[in-house]
């Protein structure tokens, strides 16, 4: 195993991508595809440069937000018509990089690790479906239920230049899609303790 304890992860999900075994990890990809041995140095470089992109792109986030949306908004720039062809067009502009960037981020072992032979074959799809869920963590489902708390505390704000019903919409959404994902959670695990 590593010893490098100041190791950087800031996502639990892309980590799970390695599965211990011995003094290495088996990389599957999108925890299903074939398992690929990788030594734990390797597992650990992987694991930070994926962490200091999502890092990158939470600045890159927070810049586009500002220049779409704050920036409109408090300097009175592109006010009128203009406002809305501005945060559209910014809106997609920003999700398009960040999408970009993530998928590049993400298929980063993928790519590296294309020449190196699997040892042991991709999961089929129950197992596959078992270990996505089993890889959401409850602390992701209750990062969820905070950020629909946070919408729907910015509906009651009398302040917001932004219609309420649209702060409770998607703050319903959040709610009703993370009592979904708990539920499916729950469900598979309960599924799981029963399988031989």
């Amino acid at each position: 195993m590593s010893d490098r304890r100041h190791i950087l992860n800031l996502s639990p999900g892309f980590a799970a991508q390695f599965v211990p075994d011995g003094d290495g990890y088996l990389f599957r990809k999108a925890w299903k595809g074939a398992a690929i041995p990788v030594d734990a140095a390797e597992r650990d470089d992987f694991v930070s440069a994926f962490s200091r992109a999502l890092l990158l792109q939470l600045f890159g986030l927070v810049a586009g937000l500002a220049a779409v949306v704050i920036l409109p908004i408090e300097f009175a720039f592109a006010r009128g018509p203009l406002t809305v062809v501005w945060v559209v067009v910014g809106a997609t502009a920003l999700t398009v990089v960040l999408v970009l960037g993530f998928c590049a981020a993400w298929e980063a072992p993928s790519r590296a690790l294309a020449g190196r032979a699997a040892v042991l074959p991709a999961l089929s799809k129950a197992e596959a479906r078992r270990a996505g869920w089993a890889n959401l963590s409850w602390a992701q489902i209750g990062f969820y239920l905070f950020w629909a708390l946070f919408l729907a505390s910015r509906g009651l704000n009398r302040t917001s230049t932004i219609a309420p019903w649209i702060w409770f919409s998607m703050a319903a959404i959040l709610l009703l899609g993370s009592a979904v994902i708990a539920f499916q959670k729950m469900r598979v695990k309960v599924l799981s303790n029963h399988l031989p």
